[in-house]
């Protein structure tokens, strides 16, 4: 597979994966954070990806938009596992696209702090200090690192 830097110079589209929670949903997975399907859902979530893969996508998103230990915290989860979670999330995106056998990116999704979106929106203030949320991050993207994405997807960032 040549280099993810080395695809972007190409003129044609690139065919990124869909949504994940609404994908668990139509499998009747219904949890209160979607990355806690990489630990007790594996074979869906690798299922979700080659259904992507399958559909022509050249990339696949890792199922970690809300892995962050802010995020478990808020789902009544062990914050300190969000290392872990991440890293099954990556090898999940690498199994799907080995047992595919063609060639696909794998992109670290990484998403906003727990309310982000709603204060954003003047909806809700969470109060969650700027170094919480930095400290965050950064352990979701070192264990993505680590595990070997191609790329960061950062979604939804205010």
């Amino acid at each position: 597979m040549k280099p993810f830097r080395e695809r972007l110079q190409e003129s044609r589209p690139m065919i990124f994966d869909g949504g994940f929670g609404s994908q668990l949903f139509l499998r009747g997975i219904q949890l209160t954070n979607s990355a806690l399907a990489n630990d007790l859902h594996p074979e869906a979530v690798v299922a979700i990806h080659g259904d992507y893969i399958a559909a022509g996508a050249e990339v696949i998103e890792t199922n970690t938009f809300v892995a962050s230990p802010l995020h478990l915290a808020m789902a009544e989860r062990d914050a300190a596992g969000a290392e872990q979670l991440v890293r099954l999330a990556v090898r999940h995106a690498r199994q799907a696209v080995e047992q595919n056998g063609r060639p696909v990116y794998v992109a670290g999704s990484l998403g906003p702090s727990p309310g982000a979106i709603e204060a954003d929106a003047g909806g809700v203030d969470f109060g969650i200090a700027n170094a919480a949320v930095k400290e965050a991050h950064e352990r979701v993207v070192a264990a993505m690192a680590e595990e070997g994405v191609d790329f960061f997807g950062i979604e939804t960032m205010f």
